[in-house]
């Protein structure tokens, strides 16, 4: 009887010690994780599980703290298993559903939130997130009911708030949108994002004054926010935009939408070299960026440049196959360098893309004569005359003559 009080305290103690053990593992796993020691977290919550296998918490935290450290694929197996110990562990499928997320597994982080809040119908981040994943799917509309549920919960957040504003934005209702990050703005007096959403917004709706009142708030607010330097540029006067341009770039060496809008009005203020370098400046970042190609051989064309126009509107169709001015005037060049199949092609192309596009008709009129299809020549002429085309003294000859 005496030896079996023994065997049973030494039980209790070892039991005991266990348990402070792994405990203390397990904190010490938190504390890292709070100290941003992911490595350090997710070797305690490791240890933990060793010494408890079925500790469905230390799962959820080694998943988040393999999240922080972007190994997602791990951070969802960590998930799956605190699910598997514990099917009704809300937690674990909303973390799940975010590292999900993380990994742009859109679908299935759908199918987590939707669990998460079917768990707890009052967990406000689930619908919230469920809501940012519908509209990184484009779901817009969708997005918008489910920022409406969050912010019925949590009806002051402006985050939620704010990104109910982006997708209205999305779905052309600007006037919501101004709603929203005004009511951004009213929770977050300092929210320089919000000032921005609103100045595009306000611009969609030709309200310019307004546009550049509040892109000049945010930068009083952040003097360091390229984007809204960037946006003032858009809703200023060409010769005002160089100004705000050359700041956003200042702050932000490879800004490429920024070196492409400079470009552009450096070329309307005739300015054709300093436009070119910019476009050109702004390939060198971006080398598949269409709208860079496009406006650099506008430019080279403006100078007489011809082929290195056509080159760049050769890349342009390669890289927007549906940008019909692009094919217009690589055709038009095709012509001038003699390469009339070839523009027979390009304006062919730019034709399928707008049926009703008279100068194609026109200029393809002219390749076919080149090539001697006087048939097909005239039929293009004449179509392009009834699609209202004016002929002037600089034309080619006539084909129907």
């Amino acid at each position: 009887m005496k030896r079996s009080s023994i065997s049973l305290i030494a039980i209790f103690i070892t039991t005991l010690c266990f348990a402070e053990t792994t405990d203390s593992l397990f904190l010490s796993g938190v504390r890292k994780g709070n100290a941003k020691d992911y490595a350090g977290a997710v070797s305690d919550f490791s240890k933990t599980i060793k010494a408890n296998p079925n500790h469905a918490e230390a799962y959820v935290k080694r998943g988040i703290a393999k999240s922080y450290l972007m190994d997602y694929e791990a951070a969802v197996e960590d998930f799956s298993k605190a699910i598997e110990i514990n099917p009704k562990y809300e937690q674990a499928y909303y973390q799940r559903g975010l590292a999900r997320d993380l990994a742009k597994d859109y679908e299935n982080a759908l199918l987590d939130f939707e669990v998460a809040i079917s768990s707890n119908p009052k967990n406000a981040d689930a619908f919230f997130q469920k809501a940012l994943t519908l509209a990184v799917l484009k779901r817009h509309s969708d997005a918008i009911d489910e920022f409406n549920r969050a912010l019925e919960l949590d009806p002051e957040n402006a985050k939620m708030v704010y990104y109910r504003g982006v997708s209205k934005t999305e779905i052309s209702d600007y006037l919501g949108a101004i709603e929203d990050f005004s009511k951004t703005i009213e929770i977050a007096p300092n929210n320089s994002e919000a000032y921005i959403r609103r100045g595009i917004a306000k611009g969609s709706l030709k309200d310019l004054p307004a546009a550049i009142e509040d892109f000049t708030k945010a930068i009083e607010i952040d003097p360091k926010n390229e984007g809204a330097y960037y946006n003032r540029g858009l809703a200023r006067d060409t010769k005002s935009s160089i100004a705000d341009f050359d700041k956003a770039i200042a702050l932000k060496p490879n800004y490429v939408e920024a070196y492409i809008r400079r470009g552009i009005a450096k070329g309307m203020l005739n300015d054709t070299k300093g436009s070119l370098e910019d476009l050109s400046k702004a390939i060198d970042n971006a080398p598949n960026n269409s709208d860079a190609y496009f406006n650099r051989a506008i430019g080279y064309k403006k100078i007489n440049e011809h082929s290195s126009a056509l080159a760049d509107f050769t890349r342009v169709t390669e890289l927007d196959p549906k940008n019909v001015i692009a094919f217009c005037n690589k055709g038009e060049l095709d012509i001038k360098f003699e390469y009339y199949a070839d523009a027979v092609k390009a304006l062919t192309k730019a034709l399928a893309i707008k049926p009703d596009f008279s100068i194609a008709f026109y200029l393809r009129s002219q390749a076919y004569a080149k090539l001697n299809d006087k048939e097909k020549a005239c039929s293009d002429y004449n179509q392009a005359k009834q699609l209202g085309y004016q002929s002037s003294p600089f034309d080619f000859k006539k084909p129907c003559d």
